[in-house]
């Protein structure tokens, strides 16, 4: 289960920050979890009735799906479908109830929107709970479990400093989210990073803000109505 979503985390990762040097340890550490095995082959499941794609016109973004609207600022520039499909493997395209009866793939790339200048960007992805086998989890176990597996991505890309902060609930348009926010570090660059998630169907959508110069996550939250 860990192993299995931790793909989506490591490719939002790897789209957003550098690779860092090597560093002394994190500022907080998390309880360890067990190791789990994945199995030979990803069981085919069917998608949930009514996943789309979200569409993107000028600079605005809208899930009908997912109920969210983000109105990038006009210096940001959205990510086109060869770049989507490069991240997952999914090309935007075949989000639709026909096609994703045939995908196995766990997690994909909905949206990326990016600021050139500052690096600083915002991604929206899905993640299949029952390919991921977590589908029965709780609200609040999914959020440890999140919170963990962010945990050891970063810790993995031997940054020089971690802090995890609490999951907190915010609200993203009218749809109440779990954030999993941290700040990185690494040499003389500071990342802070946001992680929001809730559940459609069979589900997780995933919001991951990404901000380079420190701009307060609120502000690009109150980019989404």
């Amino acid at each position: 289960m860990k192993k299995i979503l931790s793909v989506l985390l490591l490719l939002v990762l790897i789209a957003s920050l550098p690779a860092c040097s090597r560093s002394g340890p994190a500022e907080e550490t998390l309880p360890a979890t067990e190791a789990e095995t994945l199995p030979e082959t990803i069981p085919e499941t069917e998608a949930p009735s009514g996943i789309r794609r979200g569409t993107v016109s000028g600079k605005t973004y809208v899930s009908d799906y997912a109920g969210l609207t983000f109105a990038a600022p006009k210096t940001w520039t959205f990510s086109d479908e060869d770049e989507l499909e490069a991240l997952s493997g999914v090309r935007p395209g075949q989000l639709t109830d026909a096609k994703l009866k045939k995908l196995k793939t766990e997690s994909f790339f909905d949206m990326k929107a990016t600021e050139k200048k500052t690096g600083n960007n915002v991604n929206v992805t899905y993640e299949n709970l029952v390919i991921a086998g977590v589908d029965s989890l709780s609200d609040s176990a999914l959020a440890e479990w999140m919170r963990n597996a962010l945990h050891d991505m970063y810790d993995q890309m031997n940054c020089n400093y971690l802090h995890m902060y609490a999951p907190a609930k915010v609200t993203l348009g009218s749809e109440t989210y779990t954030r999993v926010a941290a700040e990185v570090q690494r040499e003389s660059q500071t990342m802070v990073q946001g992680s929001y998630f809730r559940r459609i169907d069979d589900y997780l959508v995933i919001i991951t803000i990404t901000t380079f110069d420190l701009t307060p996550l609120p502000e690009y939250e109150s980019l989404f109505s």
